[in-house]
């Protein structure tokens, strides 16, 4: 094996596919990379098992196929001490990688390809997909990325519902307590399915997707399995098996109370009134009369109140949530002004924006 590349598009590379990898595993060769040249494209991988990265480039020189492993760590931090602009030259020698760039050699050790673990993909039953821009996607799961469960017995929880319905796409999230929904309307010809992204997946997507840029990806849906193209980059990741909540059982079917506020207004009051609550319980009640919002809040030694003008007449209503979690959702909405939605007093919140995409939340109440 043999291949030659610049330093500033070789880092780049490296700094995404080390972003899985983790240091002191018991099978060392998961804080290797696997570096494949086949048909004059350079291939760089990492996994962890549940979750793969494949990024590819064909803007290298000087080309002897092959495959090897070498660690991620050493390899990138090696990079990031070459200057931009200079060559590197690698050359395997037995079952040592040999590394040049400029008047610096290094001789650094590697193991087998054949020992590489690879993500299986069963595809023998016939695979769903879809097309949606970067910049979209990335949206919907900014919006609700954050009421993902963590660590919940309940593993379904931990993870993000993506569900074709209806010529709709629907990104769901929901630690029990708490739901965020995004949905928008795709153009699609095959039957309705769903599927759970693990969270750390999710996130991991979330950092290979670019804000600005609306060049359409591909996503594939297998059955143990989703295959996102972005790019010159694959990503991989195993599906967490289980059903998921009916969020549509969730959400306020009779409203009764809409209750506005201006949106940073309130998130000022929140922050500061979250200062007293409880180190492990962030509860905060919210007393409406009128056109005025009494807001409280205490620990055993401490106590606040604020009070805010609401911007639209009701009637004597009270709400007790989790205070970061409407922090949570505020800092989500773009809108100036946010409303509750209620159907009865101290009953749960909902949340909701309108645009291009429908985003709803709702927030559980707590008892004070």
């Amino acid at each position: 094996m043999k291949f030659t590349i610049y330093q500033k598009k070789l880092i780049e590379k490296l700094k995404i596919i080390n972003s899985i990898i983790t240091k002191n595993q018991k099978n060392k060769i998961l804080e290797n990379i696997l570096i494949t040249i086949k048909k004059k494209t350079l291939f760089l991988i990492s996994t962890d098992l549940e979750k793969e990265i494949i990024v590819k480039t064909s803007k290298i020189k000087n080309i002897i196929e092959g495959k090897i492993t070498i660690s991620g760590q050493k390899i990138l931090n090696l990079c990031r001490n070459i200057n931009e602009n200079v060559k590197i030259i690698f050359i395997l020698i037995k079952n040592k990688m040999k590394i040049i760039a400029n008047k610096s050699k290094f001789l650094i050790l590697t193991l087998p390809a054949s020992n590489f673990p690879r993500i299986y993909i069963n595809n023998t039953k016939k695979k769903n997909f879809f097309l949606i821009s970067e910049k979209k996607l990335k949206y919907m799961i900014f919006k609700t990325k954050f009421s993902m469960g963590i660590k919940d017995v309940r593993y379904y929880l931990n993870g993000i519902l993506l569900e074709i319905k209806k010529n709709k796409l629907f990104i769901v999230a929901t630690d029990g307590y708490r739901m965020a929904l995004c949905s928008i309307k795709i153009n699609i010809k095959y039957n309705n399915y769903k599927i759970i992204i693990p969270r750390k997946s999710i996130l991991e997507i979330y950092k290979l997707l670019k804000e600005n840029n609306k060049n359409l990806i591909k996503i594939k849906i297998f059955k143990n399995n989703i295959i996102i193209n972005i790019r010159n980059i694959i990503f991989i990741s195993k599906l967490i098996e289980g059903l998921f909540p009916n969020y549509y059982n969730v959400l306020l079917k009779n409203i009764k109370y809409k209750i506005s506020f201006n949106k940073n207004l309130l998130k000022k009051t929140l922050l500061r009134t979250s200062i007293f609550c409880y180190e492990n319980f962030h509860g905060v009640c919210m007393k409406i009369n009128k056109n005025i919002c009494k807001i409280t809040t205490n620990n055993q030694e401490e106590k606040i109140l604020e009070k805010i003008k609401i911007l639209n007449l009701t009637k004597k209503i009270e709400i007790t949530a989790n205070i970061f979690y409407i922090l949570d959702v505020i800092n989500v909405i773009y809108k100036k002004n946010i409303s509750f939605f209620l159907k009865k007093t101290n009953s749960k919140i909902q949340i909701l924006e309108k645009n291009k995409f429908l985003s709803v939340y709702v927030i559980m109440p707590i008892n004070l």
